[in-house]
């Protein structure tokens, strides 16, 4: 994976995270109430996380770190590690 394919997933990233903001009710009665809204939230998220690890593996791939076991992994090696990758 190349900086342009990176730069692309994070720009997905933060467009999933925008459309859960913008579609965040004020409260959890909101969301409890509104089966669409429940979806984009669960969809979206699903996207984030998935775009999160898919670039987390790629960074430790790039950087010849031990490949993550799990998807917690790629989450403790962000908060662990400074990729490079991500810099691009």
């Amino acid at each position: 994976m190349d900086p342009v394919i990176v730069r692309e997933k994070l720009e997905s990233l933060r467009r999933c995270v925008a459309r859960i903001e913008e579609r965040a009710p004020p409260d959890v009665a909101g969301l409890t109430g509104d089966p669409d809204v429940q979806d984009i939230a669960v969809l979206n998220l699903t996207r984030a996380i998935q775009l999160y690890v898919d670039i987390g593996s790629h960074a430790s791939r790039s950087e010849d770190l031990a490949a993550p076991a799990t998807m917690g992994d790629v989450f403790e090696a962000f908060q662990r590690d400074s990729y490079e990758v991500l810099r691009a």
